[in-house]
């Protein structure tokens, strides 16, 4: 029986404590302390007409014809796209025939997986 006693003093006890440290944390407050301490998240998106992300495939294919495109995993969706010579390389996806550009990465140096350096 004494358990049972045991129980109804502890918790209590355990909310007592807690309690303060809860009301004492705002969360509203220190997200928006967080918010103003970090800097704003920048976002690249390639190189304004020349090739950026959601730029359609056909647009991209219209500046570099040379481009080689291969089905991404054998997907119709989406499509890697390499510009060797201009050491640019892309994922294009959406439905099929309106894919659009997704991730770019440039080769800044050297010559890398056959891929020369941009300009």
């Amino acid at each position: 029986m004494r358990r049972p006693r045991e129980r109804r003093t502890i918790l209590p006890l355990l909310l007592a404590l807690t309690l303060p440290a809860l009301a004492a944390t705002d969360p509203s407050r220190t997200a928006d302390d967080a918010a103003a301490k970090t800097p704003p998240i920048e976002l690249h998106v390639g190189i304004r007409d020349l090739v950026y992300l959601g730029q359609s495939l056909a647009d991209l294919l219209k500046r570099f014809p040379g481009a080689k495109i291969v089905p991404f995993s054998g997907q119709d969706d989406a499509a890697s796209v390499r510009i060797a010579e201009e050491g640019i390389s892309c994922l294009a996806v959406g439905k099929p025939g309106e894919l659009k550009i997704a991730s770019i990465g440039f080769n800044l140096d050297g010559v890398y997986e056959g891929m020369g350096e941009t300009r």
